[in-house]
């Protein structure tokens, strides 16, 4: 299948929460509700050392997107500056779902402690990767182009958290894209991997 990639614009966030909405189902941002990942995705791109990328079929169609930042720590201070525009989603999601606001009070915890990285910029996340049509080498295309982009702005790892269990496809996948698994993380009752690519290793 053909496709093409560009940057992401405010125009794509109604879509873009679409595809994230199929792509992570049942997954904590997925059930804050469209509302809040559109503001999510918004402080992504209003953050100006981020890249977020569309991936589109030949029609135009979106079919996956992939969105990550130089200096993490700083990205998340941007964020937590946004929590008043962010505010009535969060209300709404709550109501939806009450138990929700555990899970909200642990990340805003997490965040809010996270350590200064001492590399700043020199250290970019791979937030999100969303396909909505998989063995078609969308994801491979998004990824690959985001490392480019982040090594050319000077990044020298970038890292990645992704389930340890049942999830041995899309470790596969990042592990065939270079990416090295370097440690485990436990996040309530999730035990993640931490992947990192380095610009001397990349592909």
């Amino acid at each position: 299948m053909q496709f093409a990639t560009r940057r992401m614009v405010p125009h794509d966030l109604k879509e873009v929460a679409r595809l994230h909405e199929q792509a992570f189902a049942g997954f904590f941002l997925t059930r804050m509700g469209p509302a809040f990942l559109r503001g999510y995705y918004a402080s992504v791109l209003s953050y100006e050392r981020s890249i977020a990328l569309i991936a589109e079929r030949s029609d135009g169609q979106p079919i996956g997107f992939v969105t990550g930042f130089q200096d993490p720590e700083a990205f998340y201070a941007h964020f937590r500056s946004q929590r008043l525009k962010l505010l009535p989603s969060i209300i709404g999601a709550v109501a939806r779902q009450p138990s929700l606001a555990r899970a909200i009070f642990s990340n805003v915890r997490r965040v809010s402690n996270m350590e200064k990285a001492s590399e700043g910029s020199e250290i970019a996340e791979l937030s999100s990767v969303a396909v909505i049509q998989e063995g078609m080498g969308v994801g491979s295309g998004l990824v690959t182009e985001f490392c480019q982009l982040m090594f050319q702005r000077s990044a020298k790892r970038i890292v990645l958290t992704t389930d340890e269990q049942e999830n041995e496809r899309v470790r596969s996948f990042y592990s065939r894209l270079g990416f090295v698994s370097s440690a485990r993380e436990q996040r309530a009752d999730r035990v993640l991997c931490v992947y990192v690519l380095t610009a001397e290793d990349a592909p």
